[in-house]
């Protein structure tokens, strides 16, 4: 009976779509166009503008470029999910003249949750591990807090506390007082499901 108890669970999960228990890469989907990540100018603070290209020069990178030297605030680049219970969030970044990297991550309530994380500011590549579950459940007291440099919600519930599955995320750069033109490197950026 427990055993038909576990099919039944696993046919449901697949029937809706939830995706449990793995590992999904970002970044690995050659057959779309940049592993179908797209690109917004952050149009709501009008006068930045950038591209997403695939650096086949670095490791085939994700590069996400802004230009703010006519103003803006932020570009992003950002990938539509479909239903992905995550769990932890892993991904190779290289964004020189950075100490820390911003994401949003939009539950199915379409509260977005947005995250900046510090960063090295070097020129290298360096590996970014958050555990978005831990974090988002238990935010100061989760050892996951100690790389996060600022926390903020909005729409949907409005209430802090994660709604899942996952619809969307974005990462977004910025210019800084040194550099108006930064350029922004993503590699395995992998979802881990529950």
């Amino acid at each position: 009976m427990k055993k038909l108890n576990l099919i039944i669970v696993a046919m449901v999960a697949a029937m809706v779509g939830i995706v449990y228990a793995g590992e999904k890469n970002l970044t690995s989907d050659k057959s779309a166009e940049n592993y179908g990540w797209t690109f917004d100018n952050g149009q709501e603070f009008p006068g930045a503008t950038g591209k997403l290209s695939i650096d086949a020069a670095d490791k085939d990178a994700l590069k996400l470029e802004g230009n703010f030297t006519n103003g803006g605030n932020y570009v992003e680049t950002k990938i539509k999910l479909d239903n992905v219970e995550v769990n932890t969030i892993s991904f190779l970044l290289k964004y020189p003249g950075s100490s820390h990297l911003t994401i949003r991550i939009i539950d199915s309530g379409d509260q977005c949750h947005q995250i900046s994380f510090k960063i090295k500011n070097s020129p290298d590549w360096q590996k970014v591990n958050f555990d978005l579950g831990s974090y988002l459940a238990e935010k100061a007291n989760s050892p996951a807090a100690e790389i996060v440099k600022k926390y903020e919600n909005w729409g949907g519930a409005n209430d802090g506390k994660w709604h899942g599955p996952a619809k969307l995320i974005c990462i977004l750069i910025g210019k800084t007082e040194e550099n108006k033109t930064p350029t922004l490197w993503l590699n395995e950026f992998k979802l881990i499901t529950k």
